[in-house]
């Protein structure tokens, strides 16, 4: 138990170094509209995010019993066996998974924002670009979404696409 404890807090100074950490909590605070959503965001999400980004989900997902005993976590265990199926290239799995948080509470946008990173790390970039008008019907910064698209276009062979995005980003910076 103890070496569990030592891996989430080494994991936690990770995170917060990392420059990931300070673009998840511009986006976050879009999220803390819901008082009973904020307090779980408070605790897991950027943890979410940035193991997935640091690549240490493998930590995050062995934890997942400390999100069974909390109230209003159910959300929370489902997006981490969600983040876990993606990483083990179970996309069908995954994607039901985090449908499946949203649901059961997990702010939407997030869900959605992490399941594009997920895609991406999982080697799914057409999955990504076909989540490309659902992305940007929401009130995700513009600036969060198109890394994401050009990153998938570029690794989809689709350059003049990728190009596009990119004279998109420029215009909202």
């Amino acid at each position: 138990m103890e070496k569990i404890l030592e891996k989430a807090r080494e994991l936690g100074r990770l995170i917060a170094q990392s420059e990931e950490f300070t673009n998840l909590n511009a986006l976050d605070e879009q999220m803390y509209q819901d008082p009973e959503v904020s307090g779980m965001l408070e605790r897991y999400a950027d943890l979410f995010e940035l193991a997935l980004a640091l690549d240490r989900m493998d930590e995050v997902a062995s934890l997942r019993w400390i999100f069974a005993e909390e109230k209003g976590a159910i959300a929370g265990s489902h997006m981490l066996n969600a983040l876990d199926r993606l990483k083990k290239r179970d996309v069908k799995e995954g994607t039901a998974l985090f449908e499946r948080a949203k649901r059961s509470g997990f702010p939407e946008e997030l869900a959605l924002m992490l399941l594009a990173r997920s895609l991406l790390s999982a080697g799914y970039p057409k999955r990504v670009v076909g989540l490309r008008e659902k992305m940007l019907k929401t009130s995700l910064p513009l600036e969060e979404i198109y890394p994401l698209l050009i990153r998938a276009y570029r690794e989809l062979g689709r350059e003049s696409e990728a190009r596009d995005v990119e004279a998109m980003l420029e215009a909202v910076r």
